[in-house]
């Protein structure tokens, strides 16, 4: 009789749940978190461990040597499905991102009623001990029946169709030309609930001009600044690829590249891999619109953008120019970030043995070094400093230097920036810094300062406005431009920009050039869109442009 008594009570107390305290030190025996989605948590304890729905939980995340007990409760959740060995909760508040492996414990509420429930079971009931030979077909029914609503991104669609069509009156030689293009605007992500994404946008023409005007414009030009690209990513396979017009994302030094890429994670930090195509964009520091380039790489990531981040980028690289030899190089970019507190960034290029302008008396030489440290003591005031380095003279498209897109190209040699964001979404910038580099007889200052309304008062537009003087080696200059884009309830935008400009170099004519540029967008009902702009520029070219384009979006 005595032996079957202490079997009865060896099996009950088995079967006491596991949020029982512990006869040794009173202390509550928590649950965990065993993974998170977008809007539910998972446990490790269902109806085996006395939960049943609609029972509070509580998380804790005790420091090292703190014990569980005297740990702050930082979030709350509900239960609303049980299995046996499992449950799903909600989160009904919670100071804290939860993450895997979070103690969970009863609330207070919750242990009264399990105490209520286990003191009015009869005394008649034993507990039993039901055991399978393989997985609980009760519980993964359950399982199947717990709704999953799929994540925002997946199969998420926004994209924007457009014909084009653009009129010029050239006004030096009195031509006139028309061209029809396409407007291609797109997001998607997690395409068919894959990982693939298709994203960017693309301005372009269909057919030759009528009468081709002697230059680009310089809408022609920027209509080439873009990005759009499909990419591939999945946090459980470890290849990596994209193709497109897109930047090499462990290295955007190299600036945007017709082609693609291909790598894999070879560990949860380090990724390889191999790149190939041309290099089209015209604010590239050596931009040349016939260079094929094509390259490996290795990139070392650890850390967080939440807290500290490192991240570097080591590759080789070849170049040729309409398949002549041109560059073969060595590049590398390193970065560290301390949330938004501190940043540091560089990047650099060495030459080995390369022909043409990249030509040296050394079989390696240093062609090209960027550093730049950014410091934000308080939300409102960012401080960087930079250094510029070029052993040869820039090629970018000299007619985007008063649209911004060039800024970082202007100071050579050592220069340092502000920026302060005021109250009523105003912010002030400035830059300056003394051009140095190795054809400079003298140095010069150079400066770039500017201001940005967030909304002005009465007519609710954004407006910028700023001003650079410049001298380095390949020209001085001085530019002015003002731009402002105004919205109206989402379904109307206005955006203008105007400048003046005076550029003397080896890359462009001496010539005083002033231009104006306006565009606006009407969307129409859910799906119809309607654009119209123009263009007015006077210098080393002289034309007025007229564009209107009738789209589709959804």
């Amino acid at each position: 009789m005595l032996k079957m008594t202490t079997t009865a009570m060896a099996c009950l107390l088995m079967a006491l749940p596991t949020f029982a305290q512990s006869p040794v030190t009173g202390e509550l025996k928590p649950f965990h978190v065993k993974y998170v989605t977008a809007d539910a948590i998972y446990i490790d304890a269902g109806s085996a461990a006395g939960l049943s729905e609609g029972y509070t939980l509580t998380i804790r995340r005790p420091a090292p040597g703190e014990s569980p007990n005297l740990a702050k409760d930082l979030a709350e959740l509900v239960v609303t499905s049980v299995a046996t060995a499992s449950a799903v909760c909600d989160v009904k508040s919670s100071q804290v991102r939860i993450e895997a492996g979070d103690l969970v414990f009863l609330s207070y509420e919750s242990r009264q009623q399990v105490a209520q429930s286990n003191s009015s079971r009869d005394a008649d009931n034993y507990a039993q001990v039901i055991m399978f030979t393989g997985p609980d077909p009760l519980e993964e029914e359950l399982h199947e029946s717990v709704p999953k609503p799929s994540l925002p991104e997946i199969n998420h669609v926004n994209a924007r169709f457009a014909v084009d069509y653009d009129t010029i009156h050239d006004r030096i030689t009195g031509a006139r030309s028309n061209q029809q293009g396409l407007v291609i605007r797109l997001d998607m992500t997690r395409i068919g609930s894959t990982h693939w994404r298709l994203t960017g946008y693309w301005r372009g023409h269909l057919n030759a001009r009528d009468t081709s005007p002697s230059t680009e414009t310089l809408r022609d030009v920027m209509n080439r600044v873009y990005q759009i690209g499909l990419q591939y990513e999945s946090p459980t396979n470890p290849y990596v690829l994209g193709f497109g017009r897109l930047l090499l994302p462990w290295a955007s030094s190299l600036s945007t590249i017709d082609g693609g890429y291909f790598g894999r994670k070879l560990t949860k930090g380090v990724t390889a891999g191999i790149f190939a195509g041309s290099t089209p964009d015209p604010t590239a520091w050596n931009y040349d619109p016939n260079r094929e380039i094509a390259g490996s790489f290795v990139n070392f990531n650890k850390g967080s953008f939440e807290g500290k981040h490192l991240t570097s980028t080591l590759g080789v690289a070849v170049t040729r120019i309409l398949w002549q030899p041109d560059r073969q190089y060595a590049f590398a970019e390193n970065g560290i970030t301390l949330k938004r507190i501190f940043s540091i960034h560089h990047n650099m290029e060495a030459d080995y043995m390369s022909q043409g302008r990249f030509s040296s008396t050394q079989k390696v030489s240093l062609t090209r070094s960027f550093l730049t440290v950014r410091i934000q003591p308080v939300s409102r005031v960012s401080l960087d400093v930079s250094h510029n380095y070029f052993r040869v003279l820039p090629t970018f498209d000299p007619r985007l230097l008063p649209t911004g897109l060039l800024d970082n190209l202007l100071f050579q040699g050592l220069s340092g920036g502000v920026r302060l964001d005021l109250p009523g979404r105003v912010a002030l910038y400035s830059n300056a810094g003394q051009s140095h580099a190795s054809t400079d007889l003298n140095r010069s200052w150079n400066t770039l300062y500017g201001f940005t309304f967030g909304r002005l008062p009465l007519l609710g537009v954004r407006f910028d406005a700023r001003r650079s003087r410049f001298s380095s080696s390949f020209g001085t200059g001085l530019y002015d431009s003002v731009s402002v884009m105004k919205e109206i309830s989402n379904t109307f935008r206005l955006d203008a920009m105007a400048g003046v400009q005076r550029f003397q170099s080896a890359l462009a004519l001496d010539s005083p050039t002033r231009f104006v540029t306006a565009n606006a967008d009407w969307f129409v009902g859910k799906h119809a869109t309607l654009g119209v702009g123009g263009s007015r520029y006077r210098g080393s070219q002289s034309y007025d442009q007229i564009n209107g384009n009738i789209g589709y979006r959804f």
